[in-house]
């Protein structure tokens, strides 16, 4: 599993950075570096995975105020569609962050799509090939707004939400019990060694710029 946490971009180091862009593939992003990097303003991911990426997207509430956020899929086949509204219900739009959405292209004026981009019309940014038909006309996505009902969804969530947890603990429960009953020797899987993640990093000149080359497959540009 791919992640990128304190371990690989230590907050000390880079606390003054303005710019992380990743490229590959990633699983987790650790919510951390929002927080200790607080003079972040454009946050890319252009993943090959873009679509399993999204899937732990909790530390979207951490996103900071003005933040360009770049949400690219390479395989262009992510289409931001309703069923992935909740996994973007914590996007916080007060914050009047400028997300740059690229997945397949002419998609679906969703509500997902809408909700991404509803306080970021106004930007040019934002107008990429994959979000192309929410500007059919100029009050198209007010209309869509409306229609959405972002309230009914969000809640909507919030009860999926309870009904994995109730599972996750019922599921949790019978492996307890499974393990008591056990007269066998079970082997603890996290016995098994972790994979040591081999970074190189060049700082250039006075530029500023950093690349971090890593044998996961991911390759990540920060500059400060």
């Amino acid at each position: 599993m791919e992640i990128l946490n304190e371990n690989l971009l230590n907050p000390f180091v880079f606390a003054n950075l303005k710019t992380i862009q990743v490229i590959g593939k990633l699983d987790l992003f650790d919510a951390n570096l929002i927080i200790n990097i607080p003079d972040l303003k454009y946050l890319s991911f252009d993943l090959y995975n873009l679509e399993n990426f999204t899937r732990n997207l909790n530390w979207f509430s951490k996103l900071p105020r003005n933040l360009i956020l770049n949400l690219n899929d390479r395989k262009k086949g992510f289409e931001f569609s309703d069923r992935e509204f909740c996994l973007f219900k914590e996007f916080p739009q007060q914050n009047e962050i400028i997300p740059i959405l690229k997945g397949k292209v002419f998609a679906e004026c969703s509500c997902t799509i809408v909700w991404l981009i509803k306080n970021a019309i106004g930007n040019n940014l934002i107008k990429t090939p994959t979000i192309q038909k929410c500007f059919e006309d100029a009050n198209f996505i007010e209309r869509k707004f409306q229609q959405c009902n972002f309230e009914q969804k969000r809640q909507e969530c919030k009860n999926q939400d309870s009904l994995i947890i109730n599972s996750q603990v019922t599921n949790l429960l019978v492996s307890e019990n499974l393990k008591t009953s056990s007269t066998g020797n079970i082997q603890d899987s996290d016995t098994k060694t972790n994979s040591v993640i081999k970074t190189m990093a060049i700082l250039i000149g006075s530029v500023g710029f950093v690349t971090i080359s890593a044998i996961m497959g991911l390759f990540l540009f920060i500059s400060r």
